[in-house]
């Protein structure tokens, strides 16, 4: 029941984030990233929700489907954006290169029933070992990379070090748990490795919204002060003066 609570929660933040992207007066590149992030997300868990919780003896798909190598490459070209550099193609192509070598193993992990009696206990482990990693490289490079920024935090600065801290937590968590589980084949631990990952997803998705929300307050306020200047003032007719 929990973890539906969970789904829900996320879902909704997400939606409401939507909306108020859409309300956003003069998008920024960081701010379209933000937007795809929430879409990864919303499809994230849905489909958790759809092969974990409702349709039952389908959890492999899920478990199987290697979403979490997208948040390390999107947090990075959200770092680009915030730097006002546009990356190339090819660089693009390179960051998620993991996901897609991944994503080809995926569908072949769907199709063969005897890859997944096989092969499922190594593919878990080198797919979520790819996840921790993932989750741990990029947050650490992010923070070299962005040593020279102010101490001061604004608005994008403040969702970069809850986005690092978040994924260093996941990275942490989820590297001991897959070594355990693969060590010592305990499986009784996946609900609530589970939930403390959407969890924090669900503090992610806060931080989107509370992000998008201030930005949009910020933006209408300095619109509405541009108007005012541009405005024109009104012009004071003069009385006609009636001499007697």
């Amino acid at each position: 029941m929990v973890i539906f609570f969970i789904y829900a929660s996320i879902v909704m933040i997400c939606l409401m984030s939507c909306q108020v992207y859409y309300l956003l007066p003069n998008k920024s590149s960081f701010d379209k990233i933000v937007f795809r992030l929430l879409l990864v997300m919303l499809f994230h868990v849905s489909f958790a929700a759809i092969f974990i919780d409702i349709v039952k003896g389908y959890q492999y798909v899920d478990r199987g489907a290697p979403l979490g190598l997208l948040y390390g490459p999107i947090l990075y070209f959200a770092f680009m954006a915030y730097e006002d550099k546009k990356p190339k193609v090819k660089t693009v192509f390179l960051h998620f290169t993991p996901f897609l070598i991944f994503l080809g193993i995926y569908f072949y992990f769907l199709t063969s029933e005897v890859f997944r009696v096989n092969f499922s206990k190594t593919y878990y482990f080198v797919l979520y070992s790819s996840f921790g990693l993932s989750w741990m490289i990029y947050p650490i490079f992010i923070m070299f990379k962005g040593r020279g920024l102010d101490i001061a935090m604004s608005n994008i600065k403040r969702i970069f070090y809850f986005s690092i801290i978040l994924l260093l937590v996941l990275a942490a968590f989820i590297l001991p748990l897959i070594s355990a589980q693969f060590l010592t084949q305990i499986r009784n631990t996946s609900q609530l490795s589970t939930i403390t990952i959407y969890m924090i997803m669900l503090f992610g998705a806060i931080i989107i919204y509370n992000y998008l929300l201030k930005e949009l307050v910020d933006r209408k306020t300095v619109h509405s002060e541009f108007d005012f200047l541009n405005r024109p003032f009104p012009m004071v007719e003069a009385e006609n003066l009636i001499l007697e």
